[in-house]
């Protein structure tokens, strides 16, 4: 949950970083990857930059993570980071329509996280 935290708030450290991209890459060579293989691919993703092939991508990933386990924390919060990141970057058109989304995508991440 640290290092989610960090990367929401935009403070993640070096190590952190290189240690989610190897995570991701390992993931990547999993047959079966499960919810946490998932949202470290997300992550990864989110993290090449607010491209909408690099956002498309990481949101793909969560909606798996997702489908796999519909309250996992971290997966809500990487989806919600996702749809604030495309708003705020204007990847998309609908940007208040984004920013709601994820509003209430963290409010249910933060009901599950007490």
């Amino acid at each position: 949950m640290e290092a989610q935290a960090a990367f929401f708030h935009g403070d993640a450290r070096p190590d952190l970083c290189d240690q989610i991209v190897l995570e991701a890459r390992r993931a990547e060579c999993v047959v079966h990857p499960d919810v946490m293989d998932l949202y470290f691919q997300g992550t990864a993703c989110r993290n090449r930059g607010p491209t909408p092939e690099n956002l498309a991508s990481a949101k793909r990933f969560f909606e798996k993570a997702l489908a796999l386990e519909p309250e996992n924390v971290e997966a809500l919060v990487g989806h919600a980071h996702v749809d604030a990141i495309s708003a705020g970057s204007f990847v998309t058109d609908d940007r208040a329509g984004r920013f709601s989304v994820a509003e209430t995508t963290l409010i249910k991440a933060a009901r599950h996280d007490e």
